[in-house]
């Protein structure tokens, strides 16, 4: 068991448990979560949000200089809730207007809002497409020219280098679909709703269902009796995709009793 570098990604050696290897992300979630709180603590008297904002961005910035992109991604969540806080105060604001103004502002109000929207929808659009081209960046050397832009100074080898365009654009592709809700709607249906509520479950259990059912018992029946078909690689890998999502349910609903019992004991054994 090795010392988490405070990068935060996986290498050989990482902080992390015989038990189960993911958990390795609980130290570095743990660490950038007191980071937000030390910030929301510090800057809750600020008379104005964008003072708030700025901050904000500055330690996002310099989190990138430490090379801690985790932190920095944590923060940009912390920037998202801002500005999804300010947008909902502004929302809610009626000014008083003379009786005189009301035709007037009634026929043009809706039109500055619909072309407002789909100028964010455009924008937002325009930042996922990057968001995605940048998340299916290739291996360091076979696009040169994105390797030029990362600083010199930065750790970590190519396991480094490639977390340092992918933080970037989870950030891209985060914002477009919180600014843009014509994007949100996939993510609204029954079925993303179920894998959302599971997603920690998938998390957790998905290598231990990778390596005991996928390579213990799918792949070597595949070998011994169906060749090496890409139909059959892809059979094969649609039945674990099924038993991971098994296993994940079964992991929230058993993760929801552990809570509910902890809660009960919390009130049974404090005033």
């Amino acid at each position: 068991m090795g010392l988490d570098s405070g990068h935060g990604w996986w290498y050989t050696g990482v902080f992390t448990s015989r038990y189960c290897q993911v958990l390795w992300t609980i130290p570095v979630e743990f660490k950038a979560s007191m980071v937000v709180f030390l910030f929301c603590a510090a800057s809750c008297k600020f008379k104005s949000p964008t003072y708030r904002l700025v901050g904000c961005w500055l330690l996002i910035l310099l989190c990138y200089c430490w090379q801690t992109v985790y932190v920095a991604l944590f923060m940009f969540g912390v920037f998202l809730a801002e500005l999804s806080l300010s947008r909902s105060s502004v929302s809610e604001i009626n000014l008083p207007v003379a009786d005189t103004d009301l035709p007037r502002l009634e026929n043009e109000k809706p039109g500055r809002e619909k072309a407002g929207a789909m100028g964010t929808c455009v924008v937002s659009t325009i930042m996922l497409a990057t968001g995605m081209y940048l998340l299916n960046e290739p291996e360091h050397g076979q696009l040169p020219y994105f390797g030029y832009l990362i600083p010199s100074w930065w750790e970590g080898g190519d396991e480094g280098r490639q977390h340092f365009w992918m933080s970037i654009s989870a950030a891209l592709i985060v914002y477009a679909l919180e600014t843009c809700p014509t994007l949100q709607v996939p993510f609204n249906t029954g079925f993303s709703q179920y894998l959302g509520h599971i997603s920690f479950g998938l998390y957790v259990m998905h290598i231990s269902i990778c390596r005991s059912f996928y390579a213990g018992l799918l792949t070597p029946f595949r070998q011994a009796y169906l060749g090496e078909s890409l139909w059959w690689y892809f059979a094969m890998y649609v039945l674990y995709i099924l038993a991971a999502m098994w296993a994940a349910d079964w992991f929230t609903r058993l993760d929801r009793q552990v809570v509910s019992f902890g809660r009960w004991l919390e009130k049974q054994t404090f005033a």
